[in-house]
């Protein structure tokens, strides 16, 4: 069934970069690939080590990790990143580093102590279609059948993926 669901995901995502007249790849798409490999790799030993430590100790010994390398990178290249540091941007940036970030993976790390990774990546692989839905209700983007077809294909490869095997 695994593999079922590996080529309907691929089947999905080729559907994702064309936009019925040209494929449409670019860096971004690319670079979100590699961001869900490690997503996966994220759940996988996000599982494997809450069993064995606190999940809001995880989380914070992951949080403060990601926020040290940051902080190392954006000093590295403070001057090409053409950062305004001020007021607006540290509350900006307080809010979402503790509200949208620290606490949703608290969430996250505290139900993957209690399900199974595949449930988990059911409930996340929501995101997409919560992201798309908002997109076209708040900045009006265009819905155009490939994108809900191939949305719906990845979703549903998902399903078949955690899905038992008879």
């Amino acid at each position: 069934m695994h593999i079922i669901s590996t080529f309907i995901s691929l089947l999905g995502i080729l559907l994702l970069f064309y936009n019925g007249e040209r494929w449409n790849i670019n860096t971004g798409d690319i670079l979100s690939l590699f961001c869900a490999l490690f997503f996966a790799l994220h759940i996988i030993y996000t599982k494997k080590f809450v069993s064995t430590i606190d999940p809001i100790s995880l989380t914070f010994y992951q949080f403060l990790s990601i926020s040290l390398l940051s902080l190392f990178t954006i000093l590295l290249y403070k001057e090409s990143l053409n950062i305004m540091i001020d007021k607006t941007f540290i509350i900006s940036l307080t809010y979402i580093s503790l509200l949208s970030t620290f606490i949703a993976y608290i969430f996250q790390t505290l139900s993957q102590k209690y399900l199974h990774p595949s449930v988990v990546s059911i409930i996340l692989s929501t995101k997409s279609v919560f992201g798309y839905f908002f997109s076209y209700i708040i900045l009006g983007e265009e819905i155009n059948v490939n994108t809900i077809l191939g949305r719906l294909l990845i979703f549903i490869s998902v399903i078949i993926a955690s899905s038992k095997e008879p």
